[in-house]
């Protein structure tokens, strides 16, 4: 289906950056299913598109903040993950780039926007890589990282 809104936008010239975060509690992760734009039904990580000149960690402060209404802590980065030919719902697909990094909740409880996510739970890692069907960019870094 297309989006009548967006119909006539060209498709991207590059690939799109987007930062997403490992967020642990309890020794558990944070999974989200995407609810619209980019590969949506599938589970992978929160996060989203690093604005032009802004900084990485802040843009990924700012997208868990939108997403999911808490604060975060970036410990560190763990890797990276590539999607080619992404589903979005328009006329074109899409390269997305995406930087991994390792979070913790400083402040607040996650509340996902219910525009962006349609399902989230908590799970181990192994569990995490068993869901179907992840996201183009999370089951590469997966493939590539562990």
């Amino acid at each position: 289906m297309i989006n009548s809104k967006r119909n006539k936008m060209k498709p991207p010239k590059a690939p799109i950056l987007i930062v997403d975060g490992f967020i642990k509690k309890d020794g558990k992760y944070l999974a989200i299913k995407r609810a619209k734009n980019v590969e949506v039904g599938t589970w992978e990580t929160p996060g989203g598109k690093v604005a032009l000149n802004e900084r990485v960690e802040n843009a990924l402060r700012r997208e868990i903040k939108e997403e999911l209404g808490i604060n975060i802590k970036i410990n560190k980065f763990l890797g990276w993950g590539e999607g080619l030919d992404c589903s979005t719902g328009y006329e074109f697909k899409i390269h997305r780039f995406v930087l991994y990094f390792d979070c913790e909740i400083i402040s607040g409880d996650p509340k996902p926007d219910s525009n962006e996510v349609s399902e989230h739970k908590w799970i181990t890692s192994e569990e995490f890589k068993k869901l179907k069907p992840l996201s183009k960019p999370i089951e590469d870094f997966f493939k590539k990282f562990g």
